[in-house]
């Protein structure tokens, strides 16, 4: 959840920045721009790649988890007949 609201925030932030910068400046500061955007761009998509598969790791990890017990049990059930 907090990637999500990471990620609202910086493209509430992108959206702040976008409205002051102007390309028809000199080469120095439209380099700086461009940096800029793609710095921004890469913390959105990073913390959206975060976002989106989060939950796919936790709930393999709690399939191998479960998986484990059961054959655990197996194990204690055949031992004890």
């Amino acid at each position: 959840m907090k990637s999500l609201i990471y990620t609202l925030i910086a493209m509430f932030l992108l959206f702040l920045g976008l409205q002051q910068m102007s390309l028809s400046t000199n080469t120095a500061q439209n380099v700086f721009i461009m940096s800029w955007l793609a710095l921004a761009l890469f913390v959105v998509g990073g913390n959206l790649v975060h976002y989106l598969y989060r939950n796919k790791k936790g709930i393999k990890r709690s399939k191998v988890q479960n998986v484990q017990r059961i054959k655990q049990k197996k194990k204690q059930n055949m031992t004890l007949h």
